[in-house]
């Protein structure tokens, strides 16, 4: 498998889970509110896991290419992780999640 191959099919995958896990915030916070602790932060931990590890095995079986496609490369990585980040944020606050041990 390519390494373009590899980011397209991975690109679509995350929008799609993206999409599937606002929707299942939107559900815990609105519906399911009995089960949002601890299926709630399962989510968020997902999310905040499973791109960094990504980038980590992307790195690792596909290494940085020389010239443009490496700044093409770096630049796609900036957006998704402003991507990633904004949408950890707006699950938390989709779900009313709060750290554990601090008193609101």
């Amino acid at each position: 498998m390519t390494r373009a191959t590899a980011l397209k099919g991975i690109s679509w995958l995350s929008g799609i889970c993206a999409f599937i896990s606002l929707f299942v915030a939107w559900q815990l916070r609105t519906v399911w509110e009995d089960y949002k602790d601890p299926w709630g932060y399962v989510l968020i931990a997902l999310w905040a896991v499973a791109p960094p590890v990504w980038f980590l095995a992307e790195y690792v079986f596909w290494p940085p290419a020389a010239g443009h496609h490496d700044e093409r490369t770096r630049h796609l990585h900036d957006l998704a992780r402003n991507i990633w980040l904004a949408l950890v944020v707006v699950l938390a606050v989709t779900m009313d999640l709060k750290w554990p041990g601090i008193e609101h």
